[in-house]
């Protein structure tokens, strides 16, 4: 019996590609307009996402220490801040048929998940999924920022499982990075590669085919319960 869906978020509930296309066209512009260049930039950014993910210092901190390693003065902040806004607002769904698929998840009542690796809070992934029209599908999110770790560490995925008191085996992980996908099957968890990767107990390229999955999943557990 399936009784949650743990869902990377980008590459699988949302495409950033033409936000990051935003942000890297327009952080270049910035970086041009201030006298640095992309090589200064990678340097002064050098170690601050390790850091970040493992939660020993907020986004908005490794900003502040990127702008001061270029030694540019923090009154840029805000300009910094909005490209990234701006990125953000450019982020839609991988496809139209999320948001009735998560309906048709919960409906069957199944709990839904986000576990993701990023450098924002899940305040930021929560006011995504508002925007993007499926915030109210989703039970709760968890990131590496806030966690202190990233995937494919064990505790990421337990973390979540402890949370919502489910097995490994009544959980389905959805994701396309082969790493990630891995590191839940060896905890036992049930994995689906959206447009990813092979390794894997599902692949699929339609996000539609998540509830059928788990339907397919539940009508079987049904069956054998009844044998």
């Amino acid at each position: 019996m399936i009784r949650l869906v743990v869902f990377d978020f980008s590459g699988v509930i949302a495409d950033r590609s033409l936000g990051d296309a935003y942000f890297e066209k327009e952080f270049a512009k910035f970086l041009r307009r201030n006298g640095a260049g992309n090589r200064d930039a990678n340097r002064a950014w050098k170690g601050i996402p390790e850091r970040i993910h493992r939660g020993r210092m907020t986004m908005a901190d490794g900003r502040k220490i990127f702008l001061r390693r270029l030694g540019l003065p923090l009154t840029l902040l805000s300009e910094y801040r909005k490209i990234d806004n701006e990125s953000w607002r450019r982020v839609k769904l991988s496809e139209k048929s999320v948001a009735g698929t998560l309906s048709k998840l919960r409906e069957d009542g199944v709990r839904l998940a986000v576990l993701s690796d990023t450098l924002y809070g899940s305040r930021n992934l929560r006011k995504m999924s508002r925007m993007l029209g499926i915030g109210d599908r989703i039970d709760a999110l968890y990131v590496s920022a806030e966690m202190g770790l990233k995937k494919p560490h064990r505790r990421t995925y337990a973390t979540v499982l402890a949370a919502f008191k489910v097995r490994p085996e009544e959980t389905l992980y959805v994701a396309h990075d082969d790493d990630e996908l891995v590191g839940a099957r060896r905890l036992g968890i049930r994995t689906v590669s959206y447009r990813g990767d092979k390794n894997a107990d599902y692949r699929i390229s339609r996000f539609s085919d998540i509830a059928e999955i788990v339907r397919a999943l539940n009508d079987r557990g049904s069956t054998e319960r009844l044998r």
